[in-house]
């Protein structure tokens, strides 16, 4: 009988046993690190909670505490090594993101077409920001849908450019990602898949998406049939560059939500800063109102001539972005494959990585005074330096505000 206790005992401690050392292993291997690197705050337990709080009260300090070295050898990295992390920060499984996973191809758009065709859509956008100006206050509110507005004009052309039913609907859309991605990370990510369905962001999300394919999958259908020429919109751009399973409209749909998030949330938040940085320094308001009256009449309208000329304006911008930047660090991405940096650290697969924008910003070496505002700050430095790279548009290792290199604006 005492044998047969012993084994009742032994048996569940044993497997006990190896159920725990087998956790131990799998810990170390997901979790632990293999880097002999300075660490910043507290390693991450096995479900992450201290190094996660640890970061939400101390984000700030410890970003600037490990500020970037490596943001050039980065920019040597092949793609194929590195991925964006929007599936993962925006929850994408459940939010439509994860299309930025497959392919390469709204990326391509960009690049390409929609680059090329700047010149003959900076009118029509133009035209587009001052009808949805009209009788606005609300900064905030009303630049999200002046943005929303114009960039629909280069999305999906001018047939749905004012259409009330869909700038709302992906105007919505861009906001339930962020709600949907907000709710599932107050929960544990093996809860994701139970907890989702039941988020009333998650149900809004998904009626507003079949909206969107609704109104825009007849669009497509209809566009294969017709001349590629007659339109310079997203639309006929990615049908015209898609291949293999890209080509199903279904597909091409499901990028639309994800290109639309990237420019509005993004162009939203620069422009609403820069417009309560102007209304903070009332004085900035005639020099540069000046500026735009002497060279639209110069350069007889608005044409890529002419916003390139207008550099104070354009100075004043980004230095409006360098004191409010988009995010606390930029680059984010994950390691699809092992990359060795130059003192030989070899960062290994599924690491995720980041690059510090806030410090660099304020750092006083790269940029004088940098808690101060100075609205003709790369005014003056593109008089006595290379133009191109102080732009607002531009992206260099010292004002990534785009991203960097092959990288800018991905």
């Amino acid at each position: 009988m005492s044998a047969l206790i012993d084994l009742t005992v032994t048996v569940p401690l044993l497997w006990l046993g190896i159920l725990g050392a087998a956790t131990v292993l799998v810990y170390q291997k997901w979790f632990g690190s293999t880097l002999d690197i300075p660490r910043i705050g507290p390693k991450p337990t096995l479900l992450g909670n201290t190094s996660k709080g640890e970061f939400y009260q101390r984000s700030v300090e410890m970003v600037n505490e490990g500020y970037a070295k490596y943001i050039v050898e980065f920019n040597k990295v092949p793609r194929s090594h590195l991925k964006l992390t929007a599936t993962v920060r925006h929850s994408g499984k459940y939010t439509g993101m994860d299309i930025a996973d497959e392919g390469m191809l709204g990326y391509d758009v960009c690049a390409g077409p929609l680059s090329q065709n700047i010149g003959c859509l900076v009118q029509p956008v133009y035209d587009e920001v001052l009808y949805a100006l009209q009788g606005k206050v609300d900064a905030a509110k009303e630049v999200n849908e002046l943005v929303t507005a114009s960039t629909a004009r280069m999305f999906v052309g001018p047939d749905l450019r004012r259409d009330p039913e869909w700038l709302s609907t992906v105007s919505g859309c861009t906001v339930d990602v962020g709600a949907v991605a907000s709710d599932l990370q107050k929960h544990y990510k093996f809860l994701h898949p139970i907890i989702a369905p039941r988020l009333e962001s998650h149900k809004q999300r998904q009626r507003r998406f079949d909206k969107i394919c609704k109104i825009l999958i007849p669009i497509f259908e209809q566009r294969r049939n017709m001349d590629s020429k007659a339109h310079a919109d997203m639309i006929q751009w990615l049908i015209d560059m898609a291949k293999g399973p890209d080509t199903d409209s279904g597909r091409l749909v499901r990028r639309m939500p994800f290109l639309n998030m990237a420019a509005i949330h993004t162009t939203t938040h620069t422009t609403v800063n820069i417009i309560l940085d102007l209304c903070h320094r009332p004085e900035s308001i005639q020099p540069l109102r000046e500026e735009i009256i002497e060279i639209m009449r110069a350069y007889g309208g608005v044409k890529v001539s002419t916003l390139a000329s207008l550099k104070k304006l354009d100075s004043f911008m980004k230095e409006s972005q360098r004191l409010d930047p988009m995010d606390l660090v930029i680059f984010n991405r994950q390691i699809t494959k092992p990359v060795t940096l130059s003192n030989n650290i070899t960062i290994l697969r599924k690491t995720f990585i980041s690059m510090p924008i806030y410090p660099m910003y304020k750092d006083p070496e790269r940029y004088p005074e940098p808690e101060t505002f100075d609205g003709y700050r790369f005014y003056k430095l593109r008089q006595a330096k290379e133009q191109a790279r102080y732009q607002f548009a531009a992206s260099d290792k010292d004002g990534p505000g785009w991203g960097f290199g092959k990288f800018a604006c991905q």
